[in-house]
């Protein structure tokens, strides 16, 4: 009896031993791993479309990266603690306002990263994975040079991630600003072989990286890596493509409508679907409390200096900034700037604003009263 319940017991658990083995052996139904994902051509546009993903991170180009555009001297801002400290070139780096666009860059690098080192195990038609590989290089690019000029110098560059190996944590920073540059560089001119021009591009692709957009950047890499000859060779394969020029007015480039004119190069992008995407720089521009009709932050404004620096009859000063008793269509309606309803407030120490981003709070609210969240977000954006 004893022997027989020791054969029994010893069944049971081979049978138990056996179906744990079969439940270890299932693909993970859950959330995607290293070992269950990069198998097919879904998993390579999913990693693709996670690079872009993290720009709508609001505090990457929401709040946290514009931030830095406070230690122009061309630009004024309300006071407030951080926002003085920028100004000044006193930040340690705890500053909440831009705290995490390190890690933010880093996260979408290492995106591209996993997108360089996995598509070409998947099986993918060659435009497809030439494409998925051009924006992988291109967004690494741009994320590591928008570090590099801030963050390195000729004491010291920024961390380069190991490509090859996303488990080593431990990378030196470069010796130098100029590694970076050579590497962001050595990545955009794969990412230009790679890359289609933007005409190519069907509409809802709109925003995706290509090979014009990233010989812009090369012309950029090159400026701050003070190597002009490259720099002037790059912005004239642009110019020679013909896929660009300048439109006739200066004043057009900032409107809606000229999203994707032929000035266009690249950008963050929303879409009149989610507004949330894209920058709030505008609503921070805009007028504090937007004179009762919109959340403006009233945050940042010209500066005199900048004011000056234009001349009287340049058509290009008024397309810029906003002066005392000039016209704006506000909402529909045309109103006067810094004159009765619309005077500024306390906040805005130079009594100037920016007329270049006050397009899309021209447009007449709904017919039930509402903000028109094809140009503006509702929520003071």
């Amino acid at each position: 009896m004893k022997n027989l319940s020791l054969l029994v017991l010893s069944f049971v658990l081979l049978l138990s031993t056996t179906a744990c083995e079969s439940e270890l052996d299932l693909v993970p139904q859950g959330a995607p791993s290293s070992s269950n994902f990069w198998k097919t051509p879904a998993d390579a546009k999913a990693g693709v479309n996670a690079i872009y993903a993290l720009y709508s991170d609001d505090n990457m180009y929401g709040r946290g990266f514009f931030w830095l555009n406070n230690a122009s001297d061309d630009i004024g801002t309300k006071p407030r603690q951080n926002a003085e400290r920028i100004k000044n070139f006193i930040v340690d780096g705890a500053e909440s306002d831009t705290k995490d666009i390190w890690r933010i860059h880093y996260e979408i690098m290492k995106h591209c990263n996993d997108v360089i080192r996995n598509i070409p195990k998947i099986s993918l038609d060659e435009k497809t994975k030439n494409m998925m590989l051009g924006e992988a290089y291109f967004n690494h690019a741009v994320m590591h040079l928008e570090l590099a000029y801030h963050y390195g110098d000729d004491r010291a560059g920024i961390p380069i991630q190991d490509r090859e190996n996303p488990t080593n944590v431990y990378v030196p920073r470069a010796k130098n600003v100029a590694e970076n540059y050579a590497y962001i560089a050595a990545d955009l001119i794969k990412a230009a072989d790679l890359l289609p021009y933007f005409n190519e591009l069907t509409s809802d692709n709109y925003g995706r990286a290509h090979k014009t957009a990233a010989w812009g950047y090369l012309v950029r890499t090159y400026l701050y890596a003070k190597d002009w000859d490259n720099a002037i060779k790059y912005a004239n394969m642009i110019v020679a493509s013909g896929k660009h020029k300048l439109l006739d007015n200066f004043e057009d480039v900032f409107k809606i409508k000229n999203n994707w004119s032929s000035e266009y190069i690249w950008s963050v992008t929303s879409s009149a679907e989610n507004t949330s995407l894209g920058s709030i720089f505008p609503g921070v521009c805009l007028e504090d409390k937007g004179w009762g009709v919109y959340n403006g932050w009233g945050n940042f404004y010209p500066t005199k200096e900048l004011f000056d620096t234009y001349d009287p009859t340049d058509k290009r000063r008024s397309a810029t900034i906003l002066q005392k008793g000039d016209k704006f269509m506000y909402f529909g309606e045309l109103v006067t700037f810094n004159e009765g309803k619309y005077i500024v407030s306390s906040s805005n120490r130079t009594g100037y604003q920016f007329n270049k981003y006050m397009e899309p709070f021209g447009y007449a609210k709904t017919t039930s009263g509402g903000i028109d969240i094809r140009y503006v977000n509702a929520n003071g954006r």
